[in-house]
């Protein structure tokens, strides 16, 4: 079975574009959960009957990474319980990496836990820059808003792998990946 999962971080934010984006790919409307709560925590409403509906075989399907989380820890603990001991399988749509059902030879898990741990960690930076900050900062840097502006505040020191894919989870990274394929 095939269910999809949404998380705003509060009523302020629209989920229409995710919900847009998993009917898209094919996920029926029943079998979609939302939640409505910061992505610091996982303990979550409907995540937890997502978590204890899925059994071997079955498909998450999210619109980015930091929807499922942004707190490191629990982003990786719930990754490995959802793949290893439920055995389900995640596919983030942003970022073709992080597809469980593809490549699950040891170089394809090895990536994919890579890129896994990498975005993990930038969207717990992510957060912790956003409780930063203060509101009139996060209106400049677009923050609970649609935009397209791109805000690396304070990362001028990350390399440049890292910093592509900080670029990803601003949803940027498509068009970056190409020109060095």
């Amino acid at each position: 079975m095939n269910y999809g999962y949404i998380r705003i971080s509060s009523k302020d934010q629209n989920y229409e574009r995710q919900l847009k984006n998993l009917t898209e790919y094919g996920i029926r409307r029943e079998n979609i959960y939302i939640d409505v709560i910061s992505g610091a925590t996982f303990n979550r409403k409907n995540y937890k009957r997502l978590i204890r509906k899925i059994k071997e075989g079955d498909l998450i399907v999210i619109h980015e990474l930091d929807r499922l989380g942004r707190n490191y820890a629990e982003i990786m603990e719930n990754w490995t319980y959802i793949t290893k001991k439920k055995k389900a399988d995640i596919k983030i749509l942003s970022m073709t990496l992080l597809d469980t059902t593809v490549a699950k030879d040891i170089l394809g898990t090895f990536i994919s836990d890579l890129v896994l741990q990498i975005l993990g960690f930038t969207a717990h930076q992510d957060a912790v820059s956003v409780c930063m900050m203060r509101p009139a900062e996060l209106v400049l840097h677009g923050y609970g808003y649609f935009t397209s502006h791109l805000s690396v505040h304070g990362q001028s020191n990350l390399s440049l792998g890292i910093f592509i894919v900080h670029l990803k989870s601003k949803g940027i990274i498509i068009d970056i990946l190409r020109t060095f394929r």
